[in-house]
């Protein structure tokens, strides 16, 4: 222990000192607690082992408590440069100014301070300090170790800033059952080993007002470092202020760094979130991942920007998501930003198992409409890094609106990297204006792919581009792709009135191999289009549309045109219902073994073949357009079934049957007759008559078996054809089964 008089000396000269313009070379001085003089005051010189602390002196409260107790009161103008404390102590009344901030608190204790603390407070040391006082003036506070606990609310000035964790130490505020409102919260730990935490009673809130919000990591910015951070406790968090931008993640200081920061905001705990402010970001800028988990009960986030995963034009880190929680999620922003830039991002849900707990509404910040989205985008950002952005909604019930949306789009002008866009959707609604899926542009070689998959509930959309590969100059010179797909498996999909449904367009006068490919595939649920199908042209462009289950109902709207048809179209099974023209006219074929149903109206006027499985036609307008060119052929894996009189007036119809395919070719699932103009079986034009299966009795059957064709072998059902002309008129309607006459017969159903 030192002399007060040498401490006065010391105290003298280092005031010399600063006088002369230089700074001091000796150390704050050090002065413990004793309590001898018995008042308990810390203004008392006696209770101090070298006189009262001034702002120079390193103040310490030893361990063990001396005799008189460890209950200090403490005047107004009390100060110290810094305080230590060993053991658990109160210091109650007045106000302390510590010159460096420092309080540090020994492991396993925990000390008090009622006092009003002004300037700025560093907490150190593994201890745990409460502080109680709703007048101190502290401007920041921040927590560098162990543990800092509220006392009573707005126990730190509302206004000031909190940082919590510091180099490989992480602090740790715990608000008790206390509400705290403050201008910002930073964490700033660089370790994996522990995550800092905010403990938050059940209906009691953090606030956070400033425009710095929350942020994870270092600044200035540094390389390779982990900033996790953990809210428990069941409370509300509350970050309020229009203008602010929120960061899980600060940027790494140099974008080719090997390694990356990475930062996790954990909010599972709390009752409540309220985020409310001008831009979220959740892995921004150059090597910075960023992960946010959203509270489990309940989430209301309002932002004019969202970011998950947008590099700028910086190389970035991979594993950027926000994971929505189990109860409800609401996020209303003007701009949703996912896997942008040069690096991944995705929304999700923690699980995508169907009938998972939690939703979400989705709007733009307004509440009014839809969210812009871009969603696996380089945004003419030149690398050659490939990359994916994801909304990943599976398993959840789900409300959103959307305006324009852009998935998978590669816009650069230099390098080679992929950019891959994809939508999980199975239940509730999704709505958007636009959505345009594979998109490449500009000059650069990189592949572009957006990716709708549908599982279940409505997506509607009232623009929809699948694979589009637009531009001039050297962009049409280049052997990139741009591939758009829509894949149903179950629910409901619904182009809008008035909007337009476009695959595979391409550049026109492009020279190269590259291509736009845009595809519908159908398995399950109801495709309903409100507006005509059709391929957007160009050379190289791949259209594609299988219905192979599920409904496709074109509500008497074309299916491509004669001047730009679908370049492919697979009829596999399922129902196509209320179908215009098909490539005006062109040739189509049913394929596999299931049943595919034409169901309502169809003005397919072109050649149909059967090439295996069932056509059933189901329907008086299901199988095709009065005066129709067109030619159905049925071939040996093949069978017609018509569940009405079907046929137009007028057209001709053609049969061969060789008994190798189904028990009949033709199934006449009917009362009555259907007339037509001419019939032909096995290459034979038959007579005006009445024709069907042997137990319908038709009129006319003694001819077709006086011709050697068993009438089984081509009709079954109830209803029957009667022909009125032996003659084929030119444009007739042919329906044939391909085989040889002659052959063994085989039954066989299917």
């Amino acid at each position: 222990m030192l002399h007060r008089t040498s401490i006065a000396l010391r105290r003298a000269a280092c005031a010399a000192l600063a006088v002369a313009g230089f700074a001091p070379v000796a150390s704050a001085a050090p002065i413990t607690w004793t309590g001898l003089d018995g008042d308990q005051n810390w203004a008392t010189p006696g209770n101090w082992d070298a006189g009262t602390p001034t702002g120079a002196d390193d103040a310490t409260l030893p361990t063990p408590i001396p005799p008189n107790g460890g209950t200090i009161n403490v005047a107004g103008g009390s100060v110290a440069n810094s305080l230590t404390i060993n053991d658990a102590y109160t210091l109650n009344g007045g106000d302390l100014t510590l010159t460096s901030g420092n309080v540090t608190v020994a492991a396993s204790t925990t000390a008090v301070i009622n006092s009003a603390l002004g300037g700025t407070l560093n907490k150190l040391g593994a201890g745990t300090l409460t502080v109680g006082s709703t007048t101190s003036t502290l401007t920041a506070t921040n927590v560098n170790g162990g543990t800092l606990a509220l006392g009573a609310d707005n126990a730190l000035p509302v206004g000031s800033t909190l940082v919590i964790g510091t180099g490989g130490t992480a602090g740790h505020l715990n608000m008790g059952a206390f509400n705290q409102s403050l201008s910002s919260l930073t964490f700033r730990t660089t370790s994996t080993a522990t995550a800092n935490t905010v403990t938050i009673a059940p209906d009691k809130k953090l606030t956070i007002t400033g425009t710095d919000a929350i942020k994870l990591g270092i600044i200035p910015f540094t390389t390779n470092t982990t900033t996790n951070a953990t809210f428990t406790g069941g409370g509300a968090l509350e970050v309020n202020n229009t203008g602010a931008t929120m960061d899980v993640g600060i940027r790494n200081n140099d974008q080719n760094a090997p390694t990356s920061n990475s930062a996790t905001l954990d909010l599972t705990a709390l009752s409540s979130v309220l985020i409310n402010v001008g831009t979220l970001n959740v892995g921004f800028e150059s090597k910075s991942k960023g992960v946010l988990n959203l509270s489990n009960t309940d989430n209301d986030i309002t932002a004019t920007t969202i970011r998950v995963g947008d590099s700028a034009a910086n190389n970035g880190a991979s594993g950027n998501q926000m994971v929505l929680g189990t109860g409800v999620n609401e996020i209303r922003a003007d701009s949703l930003r996912i896997g942008v830039g040069k690096i991944d991002g995705i929304l999700k849900f923690a699980s995508q198992a169907a009938g998972s707990s939690g939703g979400l509404l989705l709007r733009n910040k307004a509440g009014t409409g839809g969210a812009n989205m871009v969603i696996g985008s380089n945004e003419g950002t030149g690398t050659s890094a490939s990359f994916t952005g994801t909304v990943d909604l599976r398993g959840h019930s789900v409300d959103a609106r959307a305006g324009t949306v852009t998935l998978g789009r590669r816009n650069e002008t230099t390098n080679t990297g992929s950019a891959t866009g994809i939508i999980w959707f199975d239940a509730g609604t999704f709505t958007a204006t636009t959505i345009n899926a594979g998109l490449r542009s500009s000059t650069g070689t990189g592949n572009a792919t957006g990716t709708i998959n549908v599982g279940g509930g409505t997506f509607t959309v009232t623009n929809l581009n699948l694979g589009d590969k637009s531009g001039t100059g050297s962009l049409a010179n280049n052997a990139t792709t741009a591939t758009g797909t829509l894949n149903l498996t179950n629910g409901n999909v619904v182009i809008a009135t008035g909007g337009s449904f476009k695959l595979a367009t391409r550049s026109t006068g492009a020279s190269d191999a590259g291509t736009a490919a845009g595809t519908v595939n159908i398995t399950g649920g109801t495709l309903t289009s409100n507006a005509a199908l059709t391929d957007g042209g160009g050379p190289n462009s791949n259209s594609t549309l299988t219905l192979n289950g599920g409904t496709l109902d074109m509500t008497n709207k074309a299916i491509g045109s004669a001047a730009n048809p679908i370049t492919t179209v697979n009829l596999r099974a399922g129902t196509l219902r209320n179908v215009g023209e098909i490539n005006g006219g062109g040739a189509i074929s049913k394929t596999t073994a299931g049943t595919l149903v034409f169901d309502g109206t169809l003005a397919y006027s072109g050649p149909l073949t059967i090439a295996e499985g069932v056509l059933d036609v189901n329907g008086a307008g299901g199988l095709g357009a009065t005066g129709s060119t067109s030619t159905i052929t049925v071939e040996d894996l093949g069978q017609l079934a018509l569940d009405a009189a079907a046929i137009p007036d007028g057209i001709g119809l053609g049969i061969n049957s060789n008994g190798m395919g189904p028990v009949a070719e033709v199934v006449l699932n009917f009362t009555g007759t259907d007339t037509l103009s001419t019939l032909t079986i096995n290459g034979i034009d038959i007579g005006p008559g009445e024709y069907g299966a042997s137990g319908t009795n038709a009129a006319n059957n003694a001819d077709l078996v006086a011709l050697g064709i068993n009438p089984d072998d081509v009709f079954s059902g109830t209803g029957t054809l009667t022909t009125t002309s032996a003659v084929p008129e030119p444009g007739a309607l042919a329906v044939v089964a391909v085989a040889g006459l002659g052959m063994m017969r085989r039954r066989r159903r299917v």
